[in-house]
């Protein structure tokens, strides 16, 4: 079984994991409910603490066997995918999603290259159609973001594309974080470290937690260059909290910058 899959469930909050598990199997491949099986057991989560996810459990594609399912016209790609499942999501719109060989698929899975195909009822094809074109736009059969400005750039980043190892992530970056920048960064880093409880809560995984106290010794101390640990552990910082209500401007440009070092 994929270690980097059972590794990241591991750092699943029970609350998250218990909703995966039974509030959204039917997007998630056997290997991947096995593993969460595990972690249930593992972590000896009792039946009455399961209870409320298992009796709220949505309808899967084979309950619905009554109601038509139709493809959209377009694919999505591994990173784009997880978009898509949030915006059918928030929609309450009923899908599930295949691979190109038909077989059900795991948002967690690290072939980017592959295609995924979400399927939702005819007779809401419409409405999905117009929903999903307010954030993609297709072309040559594949639905790609729509980055309208690198706001939307640090938000759509997807931490589990970052395909570095240890040697590669340890390399010096020149950056040209302006001092204010810098102590903002730390700020919201600090912010993060008291709050961590509450954001994991909330569903979010956190990649690079375990880097802030020494990024936050980083950034105070003289000189222009992070490791890119460092810089995934600023993107990471700044996208819990750049949807919040005065979040500075100057930071999501100074993110775009970082975000270069990931998107090439």
């Amino acid at each position: 079984m994929s270690a980097e899959l059972q590794n990241t469930i591991r750092h699943f909050t029970t609350p998250h994991l218990l909703e995966q598990l039974y509030r959204r199997r039917s997007e998630y491949n056997p290997e991947a409910l096995e593993l969460m099986k595990r972690e249930v057991a593992f972590r000896g989560i009792t039946e009455e603490e399961i209870a409320p996810y298992r009796m709220s459990e949505p309808d899967t594609p084979a309950d619905n066997a009554a109601q038509e399912f139709r493809p959209l016209d377009h694919t999505f790609s591994q990173t784009d995918i997880l978009l898509a499942h949030a915006v059918l999501r928030d929609a309450g719109i009923p899908f599930f999603v295949d691979g190109p060989g038909g077989s059900t698929i795991m948002p967690l899975q690290t072939e980017a290259a592959r295609q995924f195909r979400v399927h939702v009822p005819t007779a809401r094809f419409e409405q999905v159609r117009a929903l999903l074109e307010e954030h993609f736009h297709g072309q040559e059969g594949h639905y790609r973001l729509k980055h309208t400005d690198t706001f939307d750039r640090l938000r759509a980043f997807r931490f589990t594309e970052v395909r570095m190892d240890e040697a590669q992530m340890e390399q010096e970056i020149a950056t040209a974080l302006t001092p204010e920048e810098r102590a903002a960064i730390a700020g919201y880093g600090r912010r993060l470290l008291a709050e961590v409880d509450a954001v994991e809560a909330g569903g979010r995984i956190l990649f690079y937690y375990d880097n802030i106290e020494e990024l936050l010794a980083r950034l105070g101390q003289a000189g222009n260059t992070l490791r890119l640990m460092d810089l995934a552990t600023v993107l990471e910082v700044l996208q819990v909290y750049c949807d919040e209500e005065g979040f500075p401007a100057g930071l999501v440009q100074a993110a775009g910058a970082l975000l270069e070092a990931f998107e090439a």
